[in-house]
């Protein structure tokens, strides 16, 4: 959802020419499904009055995921059905967190993406029409695949060069220095940081920051792909 203060769009309209976005719009997705994500960013996001959107990976809920084998605790359904309550969006994060940006097995995600939706609409309420990937653009035979499955826009980490548009809008990923660790942070991507540093998203970043007790230094915010 991209926002002007408390002004709220709808991105796949902008990208379709129906409407145009205001000046210093942005809009915030949050990967991964992390219990961190309840716990740092939603209150955050609350108190700043700001809409995300939480992509998940359903098969990781009420469990835990590993990165670089790491442990890392993931959300409770309830944890996801009160972010959905608080009105923020809730997406599909498809193929399990993978990638697709080299040359990608299309028949194993067409395969997967059924079984995610299934386990969403058995455990949320409401159609979920956003997806997206770790990185990586769908090709036309794959964006068809998931029009048919009732999404309407895919984000994806990078490659954020391209012109956006609803079958790729690339996002810039802010880190965090010091990697995963047991409080693992989820990863913050904003479309466009340009524009976040001129908006008062800075204040929502500056309590996020607080709230992981580390200090950004110059340089480990950057944009990738």
């Amino acid at each position: 959802y991209p926002l002007r203060r408390q002004r709220q769009m709808c991105i796949r309209d902008s990208l379709t020419g129906h409407t145009r976005l205001p000046p210093r719009s942005i809009a915030i997705t949050i990967d991964g499904g992390y219990r961190d994500a309840y716990t740092n960013a939603l209150p955050v996001l609350k108190n700043h009055n700001f809409h995300a959107t939480f992509f998940i990976v359903p098969e990781h809920i009420d469990g835990e995921t590993r990165i670089k084998d790491v442990p890392i605790p993931c959300l409770s359904w309830n944890e996801v059905h009160e972010i959905a309550k608080c009105k923020m969006g809730i997406g599909l994060l498809a193929y399990k967190g993978r990638g697709i940006k080299r040359q990608y097995d299309e028949q194993s995600i067409k395969e997967s993406i059924p079984v995610s939706l299934k386990i969403l609409k058995e455990n949320i309420d409401g159609d979920v029409k956003l997806c997206s990937f770790k990185e990586g653009i769908p090709k036309k035979p794959l964006w068809d695949f998931l029009k048919i499955q009732g999404f309407q826009a895919v984000f994806t980490q990078c490659p954020t060069n391209r012109r956006p548009s609803t079958s790729g809008i690339g996002r810039i990923q802010i880190e965090f220095p010091g990697g995963f660790t047991g409080r693992v942070f989820p990863e913050i991507l904003v479309v466009s940081w340009r524009r976040c540093c001129r908006s008062r998203c800075s204040a929502v970043f500056h309590s996020l920051r607080r709230r992981r007790s580390v200090f950004l230094p110059p340089g480990s915010i950057r944009q990738t792909g």
